[in-house]
């Protein structure tokens, strides 16, 4: 229990550290998730999800993935970050948390931009 409080506090000070002025509102999954890249088109490419919606956003995931098994945190971290360098992700966003993430400086708690 001690290593998981230890981490988060490692990642909150790195996410917090991180984060500029402008960078407080992140722009969330559909500021890069369009077109060819739209969450309905990403789920084609998972063997055996089921087909979303053309215009499926955060909300429409959540129905799912809220907790558990699927949980989408677990899942949206490990292909946003798996690869390294090779992830498009790391190399062209630079991997940055506050792409999906918003951190509210007057309390330090971190949501998911929609």
């Amino acid at each position: 229990m001690m290593k998981k409080a230890l981490f988060f506090c490692a990642v909150l000070a790195l996410v917090v550290g991180t984060v500029s002025v402008a960078a407080l509102a992140a722009e969330g999954c559909a500021s890069c998730h369009t077109g060819k890249y739209s969450l309905a088109n990403e789920v084609k490419n998972i063997s055996g999800h089921p087909p979303v919606p053309a215009d499926a956003d955060f909300d429409t995931c959540m129905k799912c993935h809220k907790a558990g098994k699927l949980a989408f945190g677990p899942i949206l971290h490990k292909v946003h970050y798996a690869g390294g360098e090779e992830n498009h992700f790391v190399s062209h966003y630079e991997g940055k948390c506050q792409h999906c993430h918003v951190v509210d400086p007057a309390t330090g708690s971190i949501s998911v931009a929609k």
